[in-house]
């Protein structure tokens, strides 16, 4: 979440963005030798000799590469957090949301590093859809060090520290555990297109705004996530270390990260979904809806109607449910998105196993690429789920016709 020292409160759009910031003569992190952090510690910074987080060493390793972010343009100013991803001699690359490095079309981006340094950076790559950009940093502070993405999976109930500025309070460290992982966000995006994003990852820490960008490290001191909003004060969610893994360095050597774009909403199958449609499993990925430039239209078969049985609720009944995707299992809504975004790239074909109509058949489609937008919003109803996506906005200029409804 981003702060506005004009009384503007930007919430947490998601897309991924990474920030990039140089620095003169700085160091990387202590237990690595290449300027680039990418791997799994050797050392246990920040561990204890029975397994608990040390917080206070953590904190004076990890505040070194913690930064905070300002941007501004004519009418506004706002911020958020940052975290160093890679140093080179006097340049460093720092990792934040594209809504704070972005969002507004700034025209200053500052970077002011631990022990109050303020540095001009430059927006070097950047994708508004997963919400990370990149912003370089020439001639940072010698103290300034870089943090590796973790290569371990994160695993619910490990101990995390989320990192950042929340309401311009400096080096804040607040204490969690991760909730849970491979979560998917859903935000209405422009001329009422809901967006999927996966994976996620949810802890029970503290996030405010200014949280935004703002990085999760474990005990090792190694980055599981980057805080991109929440909504509620303990149910709070970041981009994962898996999409870090692939995007950031995308974004910093080639300036973008192309989507696969499948162009389809979908409802996780539970066993209301189940009951309605008649099917006998429980897991997949139900097509309620594809968007009139869908590149799976012709192939991928959509619900006919919706059902408004349980409390309002829209229910697709009829779609085909994805079970797997080139052979990889498709529980629920993250493991299709999760794979699409970070699995496949625009123009390869891509195998879709379905149910349909009671039998497993095997589709292909040719994934689209996702059309890249800078006006993306979170709304105060976007929600975060374990794989259900809404389908309440939809416009006559970018979706097919909305299915019937049905009691």
């Amino acid at each position: 979440m981003t702060h506005s020292t004009t009384g503007r409160l930007f919430v947490g759009v998601l897309a991924f963005a990474l920030v990039v910031a140089g620095s003169a003569g700085a160091t990387t992190r202590p237990a690595q030798q290449a300027t680039t952090a990418t791997g799994s510690s050797e050392g246990t910074v920040g561990q204890a000799q029975d397994g608990e987080c040390d917080y206070a060493e953590l904190y004076e390793d990890v505040a070194t590469a913690d930064v905070e972010i300002t941007a501004h343009n004519e009418t506004d100013e706002w911020g958020g957090s940052g975290w160093i991803h890679e140093i080179e001699d006097s340049t460093a690359y720092v990792v934040t949301n594209w809504h704070v490095a972005e969002q507004g079309n700034p025209t200053d981006l500052d970077v002011r590093f631990d022990g109050g340094r303020w540095v001009e950076g430059e927006v070097v790559g950047s994708s508004a859809i997963t919400d990370v950009a990149v912003v370089r940093v020439t001639n940072v502070p010698e103290s300034a060090t870089a943090l590796p993405v973790t290569r371990d999976p994160a695993e619910r109930g490990e101990r995390i520290a989320v990192f950042g500025q929340p309401f311009q309070f400096k080096e804040t460290i607040t204490e969690g555990i991760v909730s849970g992982v491979n979560r998917s966000w859903t935000t209405q995006g422009p001329r009422g297109v809901n967006r999927t994003i996966a994976p996620m990852i949810q802890t029970d820490a503290s996030v405010e705004f200014g949280h935004s960008g703002g990085p999760w490290v474990n005990c090792q001191g190694e980055v599981v996530g980057m805080t991109v909003g929440g909504v509620t004060s303990v149910t709070n969610f970041g981009i994962s270390w898996q999409a870090l893994q692939v995007i950031v360095p995308a974004l910093t050597d080639d300036g973008s990260y192309p989507l696969s774009y499948l162009g389809a909403d979908t409802t996780e199958v539970n066993a209301t979904v189940a009951e309605l449609n008649d099917l006998a499993v429980t897991r997949g990925a139900m097509v309620a809806t594809l968007n009139r430039d869908s590149p799976a239209r012709g192939e991928l078969r959509s619900a006919h109607s919706f059902s408004q049985q349980f409390s309002g609720s829209r229910i697709p009944i009829g779609g085909d449910v994805v079970l797997a995707v080139d052979g990889v299992p498709v529980e629920d809504t993250a493991d299709l998105f999760g794979y699409l975004y970070l699995e496949t790239r625009p123009g390869e074909t891509v195998n879709f196993t379905v149910l349909r109509d009671g039998e497993r058949q095997t589709v292909e489609v040719t994934m689209g690429e996702s059309p890249a937008s800078g006006t993306t919003t979170t709304r105060s109803t976007t929600t975060a789920t374990s794989g259900t996506t809404t389908t309440e906005a939809t416009t006559e200029a970018s979706r097919e016709a909305t299915p019937t409804e049905t009691a």
